[in-house]
Formats: C-alpha cells, sequence, structure tokens
C-alpha cells in the first residue's frame, strides 16, 4: 500500500507540473505572463523531467527575418541619402560660390571621416547594420577626391590616384573590422574606378603601373584576410579595365604590351587564389570555382585575340600551354591538399575542354584529321567510362568529346572533306562500328535513350555506307539496274542480322530498330526502286524483300514476351 501511494502521489505531482507548463505557455502567447519568485530547491530525481516541462525557460525572444530585412534595407536607403547629400553640398557650393575648391574637398572629407567615425564608434551594438556608416563614408572619400582633381586641379592625377589608393586602403582597414563583403566592393571597385574619373589625364604606363601595384595589394590582401570575393573582384576589374581601354587599332608593339600586360596579371590573381587554399588549406567550393569561369575564359578570348596578331602560327600552341597551366595548377592543389577531388574540377575540365576544342581542333587539325579525330575521341570516351563521371565534374569532356564525334559523322555523311569513296566507307563503317560498340557495352536493362539514340546513329552510318558500296560496285562494272534492289535487299539482310542478334540478347530496342530498317527498305522498294527495274530484277527483288518480311514478322510475334524471360 505504501507503494502505492508513493506512485499516486508521484503522479499528481507530474500532472501538477503539466498543468503549470500549459498554463504558462499559454501566458506566453498572449503576453500576460508574469515571472514569480523562484525559491532555490534542491535538485531531484526527476529535475530532467521537470527541466523538460518547464514552461518560461523554454521561451525566447529570437529576432524575425522581416524587420531584420526591412531594417538593412532602410539603412541602404540612409547610405544613399548620405552620399547624395554630400554630392548635393559640392554642387550648392559650386552653384553658390559661397565655399572656396579647397573648402568644399575638405568639408566632403570631413563628413566621410565622420561617418567612419561614427561606425565605428557604434559598433558594438549592431556591427552588421552599422557598418553602413563607413560603408556611406568610404563612397563620400571617393567623392572628394575625384570632385578635388576632376572639378578643380587641385593636385596631380598621380596625387589623385594616390589619395584614392588611400582611400582604399582605409576600406581594406575597415573590411579587418567589420569582416563585411561590402568593403570587398568598395574598396575594389572604387581602386579601379577611380582611373576612370581621371581618364585622358594619366599616361598608359602610369595607369598600368598603378593596376599592377593594385592587383599585388589585393592578391596579397585577399589571401591574409581570407577573402576569395576580394580576388574575384579585383580580376574582373582588373583584366575588364584594361581590355575595355585596349585601343581597338594599335600598333603591334601596343599589342603585345597590353597581352604582356594582361598576362601578368592573370599570373598575380592565379597565384592568389592558389596561395589562398594552399595556406589557409580551403579549396574552392564549386559555386567559387564557377564564378572564375568567366573570368578565365576571358581572358582566354582577349589572349588569343592578341597572340594571332603577334604570332599567327604559334598562338594554337601557346593557347595548348595555357590549357596545360590551368590543369598543372588544379593538380598540384589536389595532391598538396591530400583530396582525390577537388569541387573545381568541373570549372577545370570545362575550360581545358573548350581550349582543346579550339586551339586543337579547329585550329590545329587539318580537316581530313577533324574527321577522324572523332574515332579517337570516341575510343578515349570508351575506355574512360568507367573511370570519369561523366554526369558530374567529367560532363565537359563528354559534351565536348560528343560534338567532335557528331561533327565527323555528320562531315563522313555529307562528304564535306576531300576523301575518295572508298575511304569515306571506311570511315563510314569505322564510326558505325564505335558506336555498335558503345551501345552493345551495356546490357539492356542498363540501357538508356542515350543508347537507343547511339544505335540509331550507328545503323545510319551503315546503311549509307552499303549505299556507297554499291555505287563504287557499279563503278568497276556491276550492272546499274542491280544498284537499287542491291541497296534495298542488304539493308534488308542487315535488319534480319540485328533482329536475331536482338532475340538473341532479348534486345526489344535492337528489335524495334531492325523494324525501322525493314520499313525503310520496304518503303524505298515501292517508292523507288520498282519504277525503273526491268521485269526480271523488279521479281527477284521482291521475292527477297518479301522473304525477309516474312521471316522478321515471324520473329518479331514475340518481341512481347523478351522482357519477361530472363536473360542467360
Amino acid at each position: 500500500m505504501e507503494n502505492m501511494d508513493e506512485k499516486l502521489k508521484t503522479l499528481t505531482e507530474r500532472l501538477d507540473r503539466i498543468e503549470e507548463f500549459l498554463t504558462l505557455r499559454t501566458a506566453y502567447s498572449t503576453g500576460s505572463v508574469v515571472h514569480p519568485p523562484r525559491q532555490e530547491t534542491a535538485p531531484s530525481k526527476d529535475s530532467r523531467t521537470e527541466h523538460k516541462l518547464e514552461g518560461p525557460r523554454s521561451v525566447r525572444s529570437e529576432p524575425q527575418r522581416e524587420p531584420a530585412d526591412l531594417g538593412n534595407f532602410l539603412g541602404v536607403i540612409a547610405v544613399v541619402c548620405f552620399v547624395l547629400a554630400a554630392s548635393f553640398l559640392i554642387k550648392l557650393s559650386i552653384d553658390s560660390g559661397w565655399l572656396t575648391p579647397v573648402r568644399q574637398v575638405v568639408l566632403a572629407s570631413a563628413f566621410g571621416l565622420f561617418l567612419v567615425a561614427v561606425g565605428l564608434r557604434l559598433k558594438a551594438a549592431d556591427a552588421t547594420y552599422l557598418s553602413l556608416l563607413p560603408a556611406a563614408g568610404i563612397i563620400t572619400l571617393y567623392l572628394a577626391v575625384a570632385g578635388g582633381h576632376s572639378l578643380y586641379g587641385l593636385y596631380s592625377p598621380e596625387a589623385a590616384v594616390a589619395l584614392a589608393s588611400g582611400v582604399s586602403v582605409l576600406s581594406i582597414g575597415l573590411f579587418a573590422h567589420f569582416r563585411n563583403d561590402l568593403y570587398v566592393g568598395i574598396s575594389v571597385v572604387g581602386t579601379y574606378l577611380s582611373l576612370t574619373l581621371f581618364k585622358g589625364a594619366s599616361t598608359i604606363e602610369l595607369t598600368v603601373t598603378y593596376f599592377l601595384i593594385w592587383d599585388i595589394t589585393f592578391a596579397t590582401l585577399a589571401v591574409l584576410l581570407k577573402s576569395r570575393a576580394m580576388i574575384l573582384l579585383a580580376a574582373y576589374m582588373a583584366l575588364g579595365l584594361i581590355a575595355l581601354w585596349t585601343p581597338s587599332r594599335m600598333e603591334p608593339h601596343l599589342v603585345g604590351f597590353f597581352a604582356l600586360v594582361q598576362g601578368v596579371q592573370f599570373i598575380i590573381f592565379l597565384g592568389s587564389v592558389v596561395g589562398y587554399a594552399l595556406r589557409n588549406r580551403i579549396p574552392l567550393s564549386t559555386m567559387e570555382a564557377l564564378a572564375f569561369f568567366p573570368i578565365l575564359m576571358f581572358f582566354y578570348g582577349i589572349q588569343y585575340a592578341s597572340l594571332s596578331i603577334l604570332y599567327p602560327d604559334t598562338a594554337p600552341y601557346l593557347a595548348l600551354v595555357f590549357a596545360a597551366l590551368i590543369y598543372g595548377v588544379y593538380e598540384i592543389a589536389k595532391r598538396f591538399l591530400g583530396q582525390p577531388a577537388l569541387a573545381s574540377s568541373l570549372t577545370v575540365s570545362s575550360v581545358v575542354s573548350l581550349i582543346l576544342l579550339h586551339a586543337l581542333y579547329f585550329q590545329i587539325l587539318p580537316d581530313r584529321a577533324q574527321v577522324l579525330s572523332g574515332l579517337v575521341v570516341m575510343a578515349l570516351l570508351g575506355g574512360f567510362h568507367r573511370r570519369w563521371d561523366f554526369q558530374g565534374r567529367h560532363f565537359p569532356i563528354l559534351a565536348v568529346g560528343g560534338f567532335v564525334i557528331i561533327a565527323g559523322y555528320v562531315r563522313t555523311i555529307t562528304a564535306m572533306d576531300p576523301f575518295s569513296t572508298i575511304e569515306l566507307v571506311g570511315v563510314g563503317l569505322a564510326y558505325s562500328l564505335g558506336l555498335g560498340i558503345a551501345y552493345f557495352s551495356r546490357s539492356p536493362k542498363e540501357q538508356d535513350g542515350l543508347h537507343t539514340l547511339v544505335l540509331l546513329l550507328a545503323n545510319g552510318q551503315f546503311l549509307w555506307a552499303v549505299y556507297r558500296i554499291w555505287q563504287q560496285l557499279v563503278d568497276v562494272g556491276v550492272p546499274h539496274e542491280l544498284l537499287p534492289f542491291g541497296v534495298s535487299t542488304t539493308w534488308g539482310v542487315f535488319a534480319v542480322v540485328l533482329l536475331l542478334w536482338g532475340k538473341r540478347r532479348l534486345d526489344s530496342t535492337l528489335a524495334y530498330a531492325a523494324l525501322g530498317i525493314l520499313a525503310l527498305a520496304t518503303a524505298k522498294v515501292f517508292l523507288s526502286d520498282l519504277a525503273g527495274a526491268a521485269p526480271i530484277v523488279r521479281i527477284l527483288g521482291l521475292l527477297a524483300l518479301g522473304a525477309i518480311l516474312f521471316f522478321c514478322g515471324y520473329q518479331l510475334r514475340s518481341i512481347g514476351q523478351w522482357g519477361r524471360v530472363k536473360s542467360p
């Protein structure tokens, strides 16, 4: 009885706590909760349960996302207002004449520094939001520097660039304090665009000198401050602006000068990317690597255009060197980091594949070799299809390789290149054989839509090669009257072979492909061959076609049961 009483008492206490918890939660939801004074008690054996049921400790006031986003939006609008206020102040002083140029620049600079100081002073309250004030201050300082030179000529272009660089250094220091990507954009964009404001007042040599100094500065700081966004933005600004300022028509020595400058800039940023990964042991993510893809291809395009002017015969080979450099850097980073593959492999394979397609396939290989290269690529893809991830990071290799194969396939069909008929037959049969091997490399249960397309392409190349063979036979003495029915009969025999092979493999796709070839041969006979054939040839052709159709029809009666029979 005593045990029963204790159990009932414990149960009653737990029910009381549950009731208290429900009451407290209701009070919190209505905002009418009142915290009673707590009494310090020793922990009981049910403390774990009591902690789970206790209402006040489980309720927290988490900041809602929508008010925070609205606050950030209002903060950005405030920054715009501050910048506009500084701009209108300069304009007003110009219109009214109540301030001298020196005082205007000093006042705008003081206002920018004031915004920076306020943001630093109040950083502890809300670092993310209050970092907008120094951002506005940095923009104001850039405007003051630009106005002092462009409007009044208070200092030389060299001094203006130096002052703009000083503002960028201040911005970088603020980035180290706030760790906000906003400062990356301000420092990088503001520094490089400062020369745009002074364009025409500075020489090319001075512009390039400052660009290289900034490249090295930002590339080094990006590694030390662990900011890949700084590398990316600086690369886009530096390479893009130099390309934009490169004259469309210039002497060869200037072409070489700008190509050299772009090459040095690329090496600086490439070294920064590699240095970041090796120093911090943090490889590029997939999205970060993809963000570098446009600038890599942009650099390749402008450099190839320059090199094709200077060294037209050597430019494709230099492009291959560039592809080897990109792949070599990837391999070095992969081995240093001790990883079998990096997330940047998709970008690397895309860049290397496109360069090989352009430089090797289109520029170096002659026409005949381009057709034959499709066979080489087909063999390579077949040899590596089990080792490479063609649905992931190696997909660009498959895409470019597929283009080369299809291009060679079409050029063989259309006889666009200087091949003899015999050579076209051999190349066509080689394509048909390679595609057929690719189809039969998988069992019927493993095949998909791509394998069906491969089978159709293999059959089409074979049928066209058969037609060319019969044409060659006619050229060497076979009666011309046999050409139409000879082609149709050979197609029919080929369809029978495919059908029997499909039945052996329990491959309905192969059987339906044979059925399509039979339909094509039949249509050819009735629409074309019978019209101009001699009576005896017509009779023999119809008998052969009829026998083939009857035999194939008998075989196709059981095609629906192939999928229900286990493969041997």
